[in-house]
């Protein structure tokens, strides 16, 4: 969703004030979701795995004015401002209404949980840097989410939940350095560390399809549609476990196409591919929510073959697996 920015005025930290700890750094990792989507919400396990990209935030503590100044980035160019009052975390300033309520949320439930967060006496420069491009769906939100806790000395599990509705596989690969089965259990997040890091990896790509969709919207679509699919759930876990297995592209995309079939049922919409890839010579799977964000494809093309093809649709941002899977080679 872009942004228009207005001029305000911001609180700039005076060189007088003193400085009372030295800067405080933390990153968290973007992240995708291959396989369980939708139904990870209900208990399926689900196949993520931690992006190279991500988003990192550094903390000035210093002395004078009682102000928490956010600045955020993104590839080291301002996108966005708020200032809170570090004694009650009321918004002073923001260049974005809807992004400083919501900042202001995650702020907030991070002081429930931590009375010890941000000293009322203090002042606070936060600033923020994504190394993606915010309409990816890659983590904004998560990863933000994930620092704050850090920052907090929170657990990043209970502060997501007390601010969203997600399954939380994205805060399991914010701090994750692999791949991972992920699984509600009752509400509790099971996770399985895993390698997976295919023979095939040079036939899988992610393709950008422009259309930012909001997570938040489709899961409140999918609960209305989706009481209780026991046989659904346990059959998107078994293509999870088949897709990591599978050793060949030619293995997995029957795979996939089951997958890709079940869930276009749950949801009543037609598949990706049918839609916008249909001669495409492999499988193009939807990522995380329909519609919108990053598709999967797999082919057994070269990488100059896929990106012209993807390209002459429109499509001009393909990026090969072991560019974005994190500790891929």
């Amino acid at each position: 969703m872009g942004l228009t920015l207005f001029c305000k005025t911001f609180v700039i930290i005076p060189h007088t004030y003193k400085m009372i700890n030295s800067v405080k750094s933390y990153y968290s990792n973007g992240k995708l979701l291959l396989t369980g989507e939708y139904l990870v919400m209900h208990g399926a396990k689900a196949l993520a795995i931690p992006v190279k990209y991500g988003q990192s935030i550094n903390i000035t503590e210093y002395s004078g004015d009682n102000k928490l100044i956010w600045i955020a980035n993104e590839h080291g160019n301002e996108w966005f401002k708020a200032v809170f009052s570090s004694k009650t975390l009321k918004i002073e300033e923001s260049s974005d209404d809807d992004i400083g309520k919501r900042l202001h949320k995650v702020i907030t439930e991070a002081k429930l949980l931590n009375p010890n967060f941000i000293d009322e006496n203090s002042g606070y420069l936060v600033e923020s840097d994504l190394n993606f491009n915010r309409n990816w769906g890659l983590g904004t939100s998560s990863t933000l989410i994930n620092n704050i806790a850090l920052w907090a000395n929170v657990d990043p599990f209970c502060l997501h939940w007390n601010v969203s509705n997600g399954s939380g596989y994205d805060i399991a690969c914010a701090g994750s350095p692999s791949p991972l089965i992920y699984q509600l259990n009752n509400h509790n997040p099971v996770i399985k560390y895993i390698t997976f890091n295919p023979l095939y990896k040079n036939n899988v790509f992610f393709i950008y399809l422009e259309k930012k969709q909001d997570s938040a919207t489709s899961i409140e679509l999918i609960d209305k549609k989706l009481l209780f699919y026991s046989n659904e759930i346990d059959i998107i876990s078994q293509l999870t476990i088949k897709f990591i297995n599978a050793t060949s592209i030619f293995d997995i995309i029957p795979i996939l196409h089951e997958h890709e079939t079940l869930i276009s049922s749950l949801l009543n919409i037609p598949l990706i591919q049918d839609k916008l890839f249909p001669d495409f010579p492999g499988i193009v799977k939807s990522l995380g929510a329909w519609g919108g964000d990053f598709v999967m494809a797999l082919s057994s093309m070269d990488k100059i073959a896929v990106e012209l093809y993807f390209r002459n649709k429109g499509f001009p941002i393909v990026i090969p697996f072991p560019d974005m899977a994190l500790n891929s080679c």
